[in-house]
């Protein structure tokens, strides 16, 4: 069962992934939510891993130019890397 920690840290692997991947083309988030028809508020919390829906998450992928399965396999590498740190505190 997927506990609150394992969600945050799923949420916030999104956001880290979406913002490391922002940076190499934009320098700035305001550049970037104007872009995509996002307000900056809105924008600045999917980095931070907050207000994930998935037209939202879909809007910023293709924004960014990034294909839906590299972006979920480098979320996914990344939470199997956090599951192996954090064994004990999911099995208890």
């Amino acid at each position: 069962m997927l506990d609150a920690e394992y969600l945050n840290e799923y949420y916030r692997t999104m956001g880290m992934v979406i913002r490391r991947r922002r940076q190499k083309h934009y320098k700035s988030m305001e550049l970037f939510a104007d872009k995509i028809g996002m307000k900056f508020q809105q924008y600045s919390k999917c980095e931070l891993g907050r207000n994930m829906k998935t037209e939202t998450i879909l809007r910023i992928l293709e924004g960014l130019n990034i294909n839906h399965g590299d972006f979920f396999a480098e979320v996914y590498t990344h939470m199997k890397n956090w599951e192996k740190k954090n064994r004990n505190n999911i099995n208890q």
